[in-house]
């Protein structure tokens, strides 16, 4: 932490920044509450943490989750992530795999080396099952096709 940090760090007492967090809290809240995809993911995100409020990840995704079903890339790319690396737990890659692909057909960089992965590694996908957009530059569907020449590479 940098001497500005402690600086910034110093210009609150506990008791402003329990404020502070109650307001994020509430804010987040109100906007999930109305559907806005970006509170619910942030609001998930803060349950997650478990820093501003205590963590509980049943309601963290319960909020990622309406958020992804909105389509919401970074609430997909979370469960993607969430999904495949279960901690304590045996990955579930096909859940993962259904994010993975709604957030790749956003153009998600990170959703399709994702996908590729688990097709690479063969977790939750059969080798036809495999259907990746080719909106980027096409670098990972080619990579796929030469290292998997059966894969079916469709929009």
């Amino acid at each position: 932490m940098s001497d500005q940090d402690d600086e910034f760090q110093e210009e609150y007492t506990e008791e402003e920044w329990a404020i502070i967090d109650k307001q994020i809290f509430e804010g987040y809240l109100e906007g999930a509450e109305e559907g806005d995809a970006k509170s619910q993911y942030e609001l998930g995100c803060l349950y997650s943490d478990g820093e501003i409020v205590k963590r509980s990840y049943i309601n963290a995704m319960m909020w990622m989750k309406r958020a992804a079903r909105q389509g919401y890339l970074p609430a997909l790319e979370y469960l993607g992530r969430y999904f495949s690396h279960l901690c304590n737990q045996r990955p579930k890659y096909a859940r993962a795999r259904i994010w993975l692909k709604r957030a790749a057909k956003q153009g998600s960089l990170e959703a399709l080396c994702g996908l590729v992965c688990l097709y690479l590694f063969g977790h939750g996908v059969a080798v036809d099952d495999l259907h990746v957009s080719d909106r980027e530059s096409g670098l990972f569907c080619r990579l796929l096709g030469r290292l998997h020449p059966r894969a079916s590479l469709r929009g």
